[in-house]
């Protein structure tokens, strides 16, 4: 929802976009934001694309690219000339630090005027989850893209110093007024975010380049 409403932001000044979903998965966003104007680029690994097309139809001036998004080919597919806001949900916090400022250094390096959107943990959550997940696998190595290699701590000093082209950041660390207020969200799911954000494992950031 608050990632849906950062992009409904962005398109309501640039209703052309491009709206590019970085590891889609099985995600529904671009549904949500549809202007009748945008268009849509969903990216994740073949595997992911292959049973993701079998599941959900493409709507109209949407279309699935199956790439790593760590292979930055795939800003070669994606058309910003009318402008381009770009989400990852529930993917960065799994990822190596150095591949994710890389990943982000690149966008704002290609797309002088986008914007990019995420979910992010904070350091201290990070560290108590992977102390967790080390606890729970004893003797065995952690499985790969369970622990939380991508945290901040000052996410605007944190991200504005990965490229000089990033000319803003936006961190929301509390709940949004339009969430709180919400007669559509029942009161545990609004419970649940407020500790969420609390405890610091759940937290958005908005770049602008």
């Amino acid at each position: 929802r608050i990632l849906s409403e950062l992009v409904r932001g962005y398109l309501r000044l640039h209703p052309g976009a491009l709206v590019v979903n970085l590891g889609c998965g099985a995600d529904l966003t671009f549904g949500l934001v549809d202007n009748g104007s945008c268009r849509g680029l969903n990216i994740d690994l073949p595997r992911v694309i292959e049973a993701r097309q079998q599941l959900i139809a493409c709507r109209d001036r949407e279309e699935n690219l199956a790439c790593d998004m760590f292979d930055h080919s795939w800003m070669d597919r994606a058309d910003a000339g009318q402008g381009i806001c770009i989400l990852c949900g529930s993917v960065l916090q799994f990822c190596p630090r150095d591949r994710v400022t890389e990943l982000i250094a690149a966008m704002a390096e290609r797309f002088p005027g986008g914007m990019l959107c995420f979910d992010y943990v904070t350091e201290s959550a990070a560290l108590q989850a992977n102390h967790q997940l080390l606890q729970a696998a004893g003797d065995r190595p952690v499985p790969e893209g369970k622990r939380m290699d991508f945290a901040l701590s000052a996410p605007a000093r944190e991200l504005q110093a990965v490229s000089e082209k990033i000319t803003g950041v936006t961190d929301i660390h509390k709940l949004p007024d339009y969430i709180s207020r919400s007669k559509e969200l029942p009161r545990s799911a609004k419970f649940i975010y407020t500790a969420a954000f609390r405890k610091g494992t759940l937290r958005f950031a908005e770049v602008r380049f």
